[in-house]
């Protein structure tokens, strides 16, 4: 996951307390208090860490996703209307849906988040229909994912996969398997709902009772059976050149000033693409652009071209956003990467201006990664 550069530069907010209610089903509620916030960050994340991609199954819960998030298609209209934006995303170690929404209609959110959840009534031709969809992303997408693709394999010596996955690896599943893929997957014991911004602990506990009251899924005796005997035939050629980082979770003051460095290189360098994958233990960073001039206009490049008015900027990272904060705390609270939120502002108020020319560093002499010849 990239982060772009206007979300590191919007309105930072701190947090109070966090509190984690525990339901009988497995399933946890993680209600953040954000004196400041105007708006309600409502979350739903699955625990993943038993169902990462693997040869052969690259790319079923990135499939899953959208055919989850197609549910709720009939209230997009009125979500465009208010302003809000369903966002839907699969990382190596969970998969998250989320809405930033007002007080006001956190109800609404969460009955988007419902309709989501709902166990798929899959046919042959509609799993057929969203894998073309996947094959045109994967198409438009074109040689930065490759490239991350290519560094995660890279990096992480064959430990991880990219989530996106690839053709070959949904090739494997129908409709029956993955109606079965998503019952282990939105288990009650993997599902968290994150409520962080301008609630009290006393109206999240209120709004999550109904909300988890009638989940559609128990817990399955049994893990899931992937098949097996499976190649994995993912490519590490593709056009262009890409440079990569891998740096571990653990080290969130450095972690942090290094992806916004990657962004605020792609934003600089014309063409240029930055992509991420966060794992349990570390962050496998890319960043991609056509040709082969990528190493020549990165030694170009000084913390002065992207980094603007450097003082007020270096202020304003210090401070994670409600959006850092959530995807962070969501995280970690699945079972991902992450750290406890107190660390994390107090890690974030510690970069200095060193950080940033060392982080620019760091990209200039990274290991070049696959890449046509």
């Amino acid at each position: 996951m990239a982060l772009p550069l206007i979300l590191l530069l919007a309105q930072p907010v701190g947090f109070s307390e966090s509190r984690t209610v525990p339901y009988a089903s497995g399933a946890r509620l993680v209600s953040v208090r954000l004196p400041s916030a105007t708006k309600v960050s409502v979350e739903l994340w699955f625990d993943s860490r038993d169902l990462m991609d693997r040869p052969g199954a690259n790319g079923w819960r990135h499939l899953l996703e959208h055919l989850t998030a197609a549910q709720a298609a009939g209230m997009e209209e009125r979500l465009e209307r208010r302003g809000y934006l369903l966002k839907a995303t699969t990382y190596a170690t969970a998969m998250r849906f989320s809405l930033e929404v007002p007080r006001s209609d956190v109800d609404m959110a969460l009955g988007v988040m419902r309709m989501i959840v709902q166990p798929l009534k899959l046919t042959p031709e509609r799993v057929a229909q969203e894998k073309k969809i996947l094959e045109h992303e994967w198409a438009t997408a074109g040689s930065s994912e490759d490239a991350l693709a290519a560094a995660v394999m890279t990096l992480t010596k064959g430990q991880r996969m990219v989530p996106a996955g690839n053709l070959d690896g949904i090739k494997a599943i129908d409709a029956p398997l993955m109606t079965e893929f998503q019952r282990h997957q939105f288990s009650a014991k993997r599902t968290l709902l994150l409520l962080m911004g301008d609630v009290d602990h006393a109206f999240s506990e209120l709004v999550a009772g109904p909300f988890f009251s009638n989940w559609k899924y128990g817990n399955p005796a049994t893990p899931f059976a992937f098949p097996t005997g499976a190649v994995e035939t993912q490519s590490s050629a593709f056009g262009g050149r890409a440079v990569a980082l891998s740096l571990p979770t653990e080290s969130s003051t450095s972690l942090w000033v290094h992806q916004y460095t990657g962004g605020s290189l792609a934003e600089h360098i014309p063409g240029a693409f930055y992509r991420q994958s966060t794992g349990k233990d570390e962050v496998v960073m890319s960043l991609w652009a056509p040709g082969s001039s990528l190493k020549d206009a990165l030694a170009r490049v000084s913390v002065a071209d992207y980094f603007g008015s450097w003082p007020g900027t270096l202020a304003r990272w210090q401070k994670p956003t409600q959006e850092m904060l959530a995807f962070n705390e969501g995280l970690r609270q699945s079972g991902g990467a992450g750290v406890p939120l107190d660390q994390m502002v107090k890690s974030a108020s510690q970069a200095t201006a060193a950080d940033f020319e060392q982080a620019l560093a760091a990209w200039k002499s990274a290991p070049t990664i696959g890449g046509a010849r």
